[in-house]
């Protein structure tokens, strides 16, 4: 659910849903309520949160939600302090805290903890980021290229320089 207000309405109509087992949120928007008296009313085995505020009073009840098997807090706002409250939630077997403020620290701690969960804590590289760790791979060429396909994206500009180059991974993939 994308964008979804969380209001009492919202809280109650899935709080009765009494399957439930799975849900994904980005972006909510809470109206007159905080993330964890939403959260509190959940009995999930995975749970979804993205581009979500993380409160110290939302992670603890995070803790408490002891079905959890499965938690994805992609570019939720979180740190390692937070990922504390989650030692205790022993069917946890995947976390994804990618993108996050969580260190690889952190993760560490909480899979020493939790012996069968796994934790990624994958970053997105900027293209100055991927420009830097790359830069020396085939000379530079392919971060030209790369670096040209990114400035025209748009495209309308030409770019005859990668076309060969392409063109010719592209025959020797089929060889």
């Amino acid at each position: 659910l994308n964008n979804l207000v969380i209001d009492p309405e919202t809280v109650e109509l899935i709080a009765s849903l009494p399957n439930l087992k799975e849900l994904g949120i980005a972006h909510p928007r809470l109206d007159n309520l905080q993330m964890a008296d939403f959260l509190r009313r959940l009995d999930l085995e995975e749970l979804s949160l993205h581009h979500v505020k993380l409160t110290d009073a939302d992670c603890r009840v995070l803790g408490k939600m002891s079905r959890l098997k499965w938690l994805h807090l992609e570019f939720a706002e979180i740190d390692d302090s937070g990922l504390r409250h989650f030692r205790s939630l022993s069917n946890l077997q995947w976390v994804d805290v990618s993108n996050t403020n969580v260190t690889a620290t952190g993760a560490a701690e909480l899979e020493r903890q939790l012996s069968d969960c796994r934790i990624n804590i994958e970053k997105r590289l900027t293209i100055e980021e991927f420009r830097q760790k790359y830069d020396d791979y085939d000379g530079g060429r392919m971060m030209d290229i790369v670096h040209r396909l990114f400035d025209d994206f748009d495209g309308e500009t030409e770019d005859t320089e990668a076309e060969p180059v392409l063109s010719a991974q592209k025959n020797a993939g089929s060889q």
